[in-house]
């Protein structure tokens, strides 16, 4: 297994190091300022980070530069860049010599996922240089990754790391499936989408919450805990009465012992039994034998217990589940397909991964991490499948025509030489079909820019309208809440910081009210007309050559010809479907996640404007100053969000043209080449037997295509 380590480049990490020295510049001067104003002759040494933006920061900056031995403290900050305001102390790469990584990548194998866990951890883990990491690809052999599956795991929301989201955003162009990663703590009631981890759970308090006493299962499970519970606290009892029995027995002997010390004398007394060393009931030996049965009785309902106790866990655990992914798929999301609520720690636990007990299952598929992983392996079946059909049809028509131009060798050189003539020539079948085939794709890019404009035209002027007018207001209630630093880092950030996005609380209420005309509009699938529309072009065409044929026997073999070819041009419009649909979806998506940057790209100047302003009161002018940028920008941002739109859709339709006219061109060449055997002269030379030698093997494979694929159309591919 391999990890391939990607760094920032310089310039990446100077734009970082700007952004952190400003959170840091903004404490400390915040510091000191307030300590001014409580004593005007106090000249406050800085000695720690105060504010909790500017605390990440400084935690980014340790993270980096500190080592043991050359320790990077608040005070040596100070004096190498604060103080002299010079950010290029930082990016010596004679005193930081780990700097010379920054534009590179380093690359780690190990034969274990122990080994090579424990090897990012010198990159990637608390002790590691992570900021200077955009990141970092990981190969390994895993079932859940076998069929060719790339799970990204995406920044958190803390990280706002400019690099690395755009890293993000463009695996988010890209991705097939996204999956939601949320740990869900504890409920009121079943009602409720966050409920009690799946990795910790209270059985009296589910099986309130879920009702589960009128369940038949829950039950039982609860009945056989209750026994096993009794049991034990019998045998406890057992064996504190055996305990009792051998300390009886142990003190008789001490003071046996006593009294034999005594009577060691010439003159012996009669020694007294006590009755507890014969070996018969309530002897010596019973009272060991009763309390090692007591003892081992015990442990036997103790096994119990735990395991009827686990039992009931794991029921009440997957009862849980159940509810919670039925309750997120119904309110969480309305795009949500499936989800698991697993249990990692008693997975690693059970592997013998992690030190530690299980606290809820006792068997690694009772945590849904296998099932999860299962998931994850069938995500690519069905395209690699749609795949496997598409190849073995073609397989199938290749050999099918193969057999029978083996089978009609002998055409009349009149009726073929006439064919070639007509068909065949720069002006013949493939020049013909591209022709008509291009007018149809320019009358569909045509249909789409109607559909689009008329879909979201008017959507998009009603939603420009609203969001220009909720602008002064959002900014207002953003902008109030917001400290003099938060507002700085906010500001610095373009607009993005912590758990704030501003330009995505200005998208919100556009997006919010072309949604539903964006999804008639965009999910409305037009292609269909359009590939009934191509496919009956190409048959009209091949009926025409049908027509032309000279003779009987060329027509018969130019109509065998001609059902392959509608075959591979039906086959081949289908696959143009899903690629059309395909580009519409990943476009549209990107469409529709630039509505935020473009709000962005319009703001960055109110915001490095903003951040021009210090000194005193400060604050309200770098308010005051947003805010009229903000007013003076509104009535134009959304209009021009609502060109970008159209425009972009504009582009997304050339796209599909210039794709599909591609794609049927390259299908004007493969029906030519199918229906060029009708007038082309067989180049083969072999003897009659030879022939029937190679009909009758080509003949097998093509009926072995043929089970396959039939077989094949039984595979899920949706």
């Amino acid at each position: 297994m391999r990890a391939d380590i990607h760094f920032l480049t310089w310039e990446e990490w100077v734009h970082e190091l700007n952004v952190l020295k400003g959170d840091i510049e903004d404490d400390v001067d915040s510091q000191k300022r307030r300590a001014r104003k409580a004593k005007p002759s106090n000249l406050k040494t800085v000695t720690k980070i105060t504010s909790e933006s500017a605390k990440k920061s400084w935690q980014t900056l340790v993270a980096v530069y500190h080592t043991p031995e050359t320790p990077f403290t608040v005070p040596v900050y100070l004096d190498t860049v604060h103080n002299s305001n010079n950010v290029n102390t930082l990016l010596d790469d004679t005193k930081w010599p780990f700097l010379s990584d920054l534009g590179t990548s380093k690359t780690i194998v190990c034969a274990q996922a122990s080994e090579l866990s424990s090897a990012l951890r010198n990159w990637v883990g608390d002790k590691g240089r992570w900021p200077l990491i955009k990141k970092v690809v990981i190969r390994v052999q895993s079932l859940a990754l076998s069929t060719g599956v790339i799970l990204v795991d995406l920044p958190g929301f803390d990280d706002k790391n400019m690099a690395r989201m755009s890293v993000a955003k463009e695996y988010q162009k890209s991705a097939d499936h996204f999956f939601v990663a949320i740990p869900i703590t504890r409920a009121v009631d079943s009602r409720s989408t966050q409920i009690t981890k799946c990795d910790d759970v209270v059985v009296d308090e589910v099986s309130s919450n879920y009702d589960l006493n009128d369940d038949e299962e829950y039950a039982k499970l609860k009945q056989t805990a209750l026994e096993w519970q009794s049991c034990l606290e019998d045998a406890q009892d057992k064996e504190v009465a055996a305990s009792k029995r051998r300390k009886e027995y142990e003190d008789a002997v001490a003071a046996q012992n006593i009294l034999e010390t005594e009577e060691a004398r010439p003159a012996k007394r009669q020694r007294h039994d006590t009755g507890y060393f014969n070996e018969g009931p309530g002897g010596s030996v019973d009272v060991f034998v009763t309390l090692a049965k007591t003892r081992d009785e015990k442990k036997r309902c103790e096994a119990g217990v735990r395991t009827s106790n686990y039992a009931l866990k794991t029921f009440c655990s997957q009862y849980r589940s159940q509810e919670t992914m039925e309750s997120l798929i119904q309110s969480f999301h309305e795009d949500l397909e499936d989800g698991f609520a697993v249990s990692a720690r008693d997975f690693q636990a059970l592997k013998k991964n992690t030190l530690g007990d299980v606290t809820c299952f006792l068997t690694v598929r009772d945590t849904l991490i296998p099932a999860l992983q299962e998931h994850c392996r069938a995500l690519p079946l069905p395209r690699l499948r749609k795949y496997t059909q598409n190849a073995l049809n073609t397989l199938e028509r290749s050999t099918r025509s193969m057999v029978h131009t083996l089978q009609d060798l002998q055409r009349d050189d009149a009726g073929r030489s006439f064919l070639e003539a007509e068909w065949g020539s720069n002006a013949g079948l493939q020049p013909a079909l591209e022709s008509r085939l291009a007018k149809e794709t320019t009358s569909m890019v045509e249909e789409l820019k109607e559909h689009f404009q008329l879909g979201l035209n008017a959507s998009c002027e009603n939603a420009a309208e609203l969001a220009s007018q909720e602008m002064t207001e959002t900014t207002e209630k953003l902008l109030k809440k917001l400290s003099w630093q938060r507002l700085r880092a906010t500001f610095r950030r373009q607009g993005v910081h912590a758990d704030l996005d501003i330009n995505e609380e200005f998208a919100a209420p556009f997006i919010s009210t072309i949604v539903n005309a964006w999804r008639a509009t965009l999910d409305k699938d037009l292609f269909p007309g359009t590939e009934a529309v191509l496919h009956r072009i190409t048959n009209h065409l091949l009926e025409e050559l049908i027509g032309s044929c000279q003779s009987d026997t060329s027509k018969d073999y130019a109509t065998a010809q001609a059902d392959l070819a509608l075959e591979e041009a039906a086959s081949s419009l289908k696959a143009l479907h899903r690629e059309v649909a395909w580009q519409i979806h990943k476009d549209q998506r990107n469409i529709s996640s630039s509505i935020t940057s473009h709000i962005q790209e319009q703001l960055v100047e109110g915001y490095d404007e903003a951040l021009k302003i210090k000194g005193k009161g400060s604050v309200k002018l770098q308010k005051e100053y947003f805010s009229d940028f903000v007013d003076g920008i509104k009535e134009t941002v959304f209009h021009d969000l609502h060109d970008h739109i159209l425009e972009g859709l504009d582009r997304l339709v050339l796209s599909i043209g210039s794709a599909v006219e591609e794609k049927l061109s390259l299908l004007a060449v493969s029906v030519h080449e199918m229906m060029a055997s009708s007038w082309q002269e067989s180049e083969i030379s072999l003897s009659t037997e030879e022939l029937a030698d190679l009909r009758e093997s080509v003949d097998v494979f093509h009926k072995e295509l043929k089970t396959w694929l039939e077989e094949s159309e039984t595979w899920d591919t949706e």
